[in-house]
């Protein structure tokens, strides 16, 4: 029987993906296995193994909650493309009180700085909207901070979804966003 270290080190595509995922999924004890090689920065296949995750919390947000305070502690210590995961994961999710404020004021160094790739940036913008819609007094802050983005910032997905967010807080959005296709 193969190990999920060892699967994640063969995957290569979308399908080896899936294959881990279907492993994870029906074999006990490989979800706490599959959060530890993701948060490790020096494990070489942390990268698979948050793109793994990223698949099965779409499936299931609400179980991957108990591991929640342990995927924002480690945020800053992520590679970006294990935080885009984790970012989108996080966007979807109700968040606990004790890691809002760590996790807001990450967003926002992410969100602000141009050097951090587009899709962790809006996957931190719908995080911040969801702090926002928390704390009504944050709405105003974003609302400004977003607009001074949007007047500099190319980027197709920032401005689409820059938009997206000032219309929720303004109230002109009904739905509830996501960052999830």
């Amino acid at each position: 029987m193969p190990n999920l270290q060892q699967l994640l080190s063969e995957a290569r595509s979308r399908f080896a993906i899936d294959e881990v995922v279907r492993f994870v999924a029906i074999t006990e004890g490989q979800i706490p296995l599959l959060i530890d090689l993701m948060l490790d920065p020096k494990a070489e296949v942390n990268k698979k193994a948050a793109w793994a995750f990223s698949h099965l919390s779409d499936a299931d947000p609400a179980y991957y909650k108990q591991y929640t305070e342990r995927i924002v502690s480690a945020l800053s210590k992520c590679n970006t493309s294990v935080e885009r995961n984790l970012l989108r994961y996080l966007a979807i999710i109700d968040i606990a009180e004790e890691q809002q404020g760590f996790l807001t004021e990450h967003c926002y160094k992410r969100l602000l700085n141009p050097l951090t790739p587009s899709a962790n940036r809006v996957h931190a913008l719908q995080i911040l909207c969801n702090m926002a819609i928390l704390y009504p007094e944050l709405q105003e802050e974003l609302c400004i901070t977003i607009e001074s983005l949007m007047s500099t910032e190319n980027s197709g997905s920032i401005q689409a979804h820059g938009k997206m967010v000032i219309n929720q807080l303004k109230g002109k959005e009904k739905r509830k966003l996501t960052t999830m296709p």
